[in-house]
């Protein structure tokens, strides 16, 4: 699948959770790719990205939130929308 730029979609998108962890290295999970699927407002990143970042976790891959994604369904959210503190976590404008 690719996103709305054509750049392929990592297979590995996973649910960013606000959990102690990544907001704690929210800086450097805000430089990762987000996701997001349709209007929907969650935030999806690659496995491999935050495990680097925080180790294990238990975030839930996208094909459990969405098993049927198509082909434009996920977007990418381009840095100058991503938002993230610690009061409310991750989000996005």
């Amino acid at each position: 699948m690719r996103d709305q730029y054509s750049n392929p979609i990592p297979k590995d998108l996973i649910l960013l959770e606000n959990t102690d962890e990544a907001l704690h290295r929210g800086h450097e999970v805000e430089r990762l790719p987000w996701y997001v699927v349709g209007t929907n407002r969650s935030i999806y990143v690659s496995d491999a990205s935050v495990t680097a970042l925080i180790g294990s976790h238990d975030f839930l891959p996208i094909a459990e939130v969405h098993p049927f994604l198509r082909q434009g369904d996920v977007l990418l959210v381009d840095n100058p929308l991503k938002r993230w503190n610690l009061q409310d976590g991750f989000y996005h404008a």
